[in-house]
């Protein structure tokens, strides 16, 4: 559980809502981009999956590493 003191500290408030709206606008544009690409420019759904894969292996990749680097330095 984080200390509430945190809070008070100016960068970690500005480093925790940069965070949430990176999360934010990363968890958006995987949920709205296979719509668009469907209904937009009229791709199928094996076609709008094949374009957001790129974007979910990344999201994987760096998923993993970033468990391994925290896990090192805890």
């Amino acid at each position: 559980i984080i200390p509430l003191s945190l809070f008070k500290n100016l960068p970690f408030v500005q480093g925790v809502v940069m965070t949430f709206f990176s999360a934010a606008g990363i968890f958006a544009s995987g949920q709205f981009m296979p719509t668009y690409v469907q209904t937009s420019l009229g791709a199928s759904a094996a076609a709008s999956g094949l374009i957001v894969a790129p974007q979910a292996l990344s999201s994987l990749a760096s998923s993993i590493v970033g468990g391994q680097m925290i896990a090192r330095t805890a």
